[in-house]
């Protein structure tokens, strides 16, 4: 009898070195970007292909979009540029990032055999590897993939889950329970949705400084475990936000900074968008006036509350509008941190103290019964 031939595994994991289409977040010497423009530039050589962006950050670029007396796409000044496709790093799939960056850049049928991992940790981004004495035994815990619960690749440039040919993320990794994907390329809410959808125990999910466009959620959203959201620099509005935490009814803590709110209305009642909301940080926004904060006094379960780095001018305990006669402001608040508004110097007090704007705070006999620590300006 011919013996069974071995089972084939699916070809190590590669990035995507494809051209980007327009609209792609792209990244380049570290730098992120937006691709505004794919296609020869006159007075270039014809055969070769350019790639216009608009840079995340001001003054990185060289142009606004146009270039020879040409105009090839519409952005602020220096924030434009014309890269040569090389110029552009390689894009991920998150499974094939966590193949490189926890089984030593093997293929997903190595991904049991630690010995090819005992101590390599490989950058998704360069595939070069380092060698670390000492971390053979986390090594050989990490490279059985299927037991990873905390997943950390900042800046690899990953920009979607799985990759046709390669096995999904569920299947690769499927009780990850803290993901940090920080500072990747990730650009659409449906992206999220489908990298979720694999990770059924997901509670933890850092999306900072991805721009992310605001697609709308999915009627079946697969956040039922999620309790962290961090959202920070990624662009999406209050609006939009409030429409994703719907579909996420464990969220205990949610960090909305640097995402230029203005506004903290909604077309839905914020307690029941947020039941279970704990934690809520809108730090370094655009709001400047307290009755934007007030829209938040009737979250049910909110303890921590961090406004610090708007534009608040005054402060003020009348009754939100929408709430009843005689209902509590803020009944739940511990934390209270107002820094670095308009309000006026000074550093942090206690509750107790009763006098500047924190008398005003704690006046009103409904208004931040279980208040115990306040940062703010005297």
């Amino acid at each position: 009898m011919e013996p069974e031939p071995e089972p084939a595994h699916p070809a190590p994991p590669q990035p995507d070195a494809g051209l980007p289409a327009v609209g792609a977040r792209v990244q380049s010497e570290g730098s992120r970007a937006t691709v505004r423009y794919v296609g020869a530039v006159e007075g270039q050589d014809p055969s070769k292909t350019w790639v216009g962006v608009q840079w995340d950050e001001p003054g990185r670029g060289k142009n606004d979009g146009s270039t020879g007396g040409v105009r090839y796409f519409e952005c602020p000044a220096q924030q434009g540029s014309f890269l040569k496709a090389r110029k552009i790093e390689p894009r991920w799939a998150l499974a094939d990032a966590i193949v490189y960056r926890y089984c030593g850049g093997g293929s997903y049928g190595d991904a049991a055999d630690s010995r090819r991992s005992r101590g390599v940790v490989v950058d998704p981004r360069s595939k070069q590897t380092a060698r670390f004495v000492g971390m053979e035994q986390l090594a050989a815990q990490q490279s059985d993939l299927a037991r990873l619960e905390r997943v950390a690749l900042v800046g690899a440039c990953v920009d979607h889950g799985s990759s046709p040919g390669q096995p999904a993320l569920g299947d690769l990794a499927p009780n990850i329970q803290e993901l940090d994907l920080s500072e990747n390329l990730i650009d659409s809410w449906s992206g999220v949705e489908d990298i979720a959808a694999q990770l059924p125990r997901l509670e933890s999910l850092d999306l900072r400084e991805n721009r992310i466009q605001p697609t709308p959620p999915s009627p079946a959203a697969p956040f039922h475990s999620l309790r962290v959201l961090v959202l920070n620099a990624t662009g999406l509005g209050w609006t939009e936000t409030v429409s994703i935490a719907q579909h996420m009814p464990t969220l205990h803590e949610l960090h909305v900074a640097s995402n230029s709110i203005v506004s903290l209305e909604a077309a839905s009642p914020l307690p029941e968008a947020f039941p279970s909301l704990e934690m809520l940080d809108v730090d370094s926004n655009r709001i400047q006036d307290w009755s934007e904060i007030l829209r938040l006094a009737q979250l049910p379960c909110l303890q921590k509350l961090t406004v610090s780095g708007n534009e608040l001018s005054a402060i003020s305990v009348e009754q939100p509008a929408d709430a009843g006669a005689g209902a509590a402001v803020f009944a739940s608040l511990q934390s209270l941190f107002i820094s670095n508004n308009a309000l006026g110097k000074g550093a942090e007090s206690s509750a107790e103290q009763g006098s500047g704007w924190a008398g005003v705070l704690i006046a009103h006999p409904l208004s931040f019964a279980s208040l115990v620590k306040l940062q703010i300006p005297r």
